[in-house]
């Protein structure tokens, strides 16, 4: 029973620092001093929470493209690069060959 309890104390009264070890009843409480339950609308809060995560998906598939995008533009440009070194080198190659060609004859 204690365990339980502390539990729930826990939730009611959080205590960082401290325990709650004893618990004494004084007297039992009157029908008006006993706290009514809050109801809670969980119909409303569900669709909130739908949208927002339907917004933030949303958001997110944007970033995602734009990221996308970029690394496409980075890709082109870099293949540029390769291709052109590429055939500077063939280039050089295609010299140094004609060049010891020359040189033999």
């Amino acid at each position: 029973m204690q365990r339980p309890l502390s539990l729930i104390l826990k939730r009611t009264y959080p205590l960082s620092l401290c325990e709650i070890r004893v618990l004494e009843i004084i007297r039992p409480l009157k029908s008006e001093e006993i706290p009514k339950p809050k109801k809670t609308e969980k119909k409303s809060k569900e669709p909130i929470a739908k949208e927002t995560t339907s917004k933030k998906s949303l958001e997110l598939s944007n970033i995602e493209k734009t990221e996308i995008k970029k690394a496409e533009k980075e890709i082109k440009k870099i293949q540029k690069k390769a291709t052109e070194l590429e055939s500077k080198i063939t280039k050089t190659k295609q010299e140094t060959k004609k060049e010891k060609e020359t040189n033999i004859k």
